[in-house]
């Protein structure tokens, strides 16, 4: 059984009147904190006290930008090259109009045409099975079956791989 030590007291800080919460983190990921402390402050036990929950949110809150680029730091690739702006604006449209299905993220393949057609408009067929793709490839599905299977045989969709891709700067509503 692992050892935690808690890292944080339940306080507010009378400074940002922000709310702290008890989080119980790994011995061994402590000590390496504690010994990074150490370094950065000289073994000054006084500093490192006054300085540990501001250092602690550091790393936290690095963690998470990390996290973050993990997660939606990869360049969407549509037609097998890195989105243009023009294209993001589409998949932005595209992404906004998924988020309004009552079910997201889950929603059934059948309703992605109807997706794609509200959110891109009259285009040309194959562009609408380009697009279809990318959703798709986002979505987990195997290119071969992308291709194969018609939308009603993929079943249930979950498309938050596809929207969590996309730069809220790129959701609008331009419904057609």
């Amino acid at each position: 059984m692992e050892e935690t030590v808690n890292v944080a007291a339940a306080v507010v800080s009378p400074q940002l009147q922000e709310l702290r919460t008890v989080k119980h983190i790994r011995l061994v990921h402590y000590k390496e904190f504690s010994e990074i402390l150490k370094i950065k402050y000289d073994n000054n036990e006084e500093e490192i006290n006054k300085n540990e929950e501001y250092e602690f949110d550091q790393v936290v809150s690095f963690g998470l930008s990390k996290l973050m680029q993990e997660e939606t730091g990869y360049e969407l690739i549509h037609n097998g090259k890195k989105a243009e702006k023009r294209v993001m604006k589409k998949l932005g449209n595209i992404a906004y109009q998924l988020l309004q299905i009552y079910s997201y993220p889950k929603l059934d393949a059948s309703v992605l045409s109807q997706v794609l057609n509200n959110a891109l408009g009259n285009i040309d067929r194959r562009t609408i099975l380009d697009y279809r793709k990318t959703i798709l490839y986002y979505c987990n599905i195997p290119e071969d079956e992308i291709d194969m299977c018609k939308d009603s045989r993929l079943g249930q969709l979950n498309v938050s791989g596809f929207v969590k891709r996309i730069p809220k700067t790129y959701f609008t509503n331009n419904s057609l």
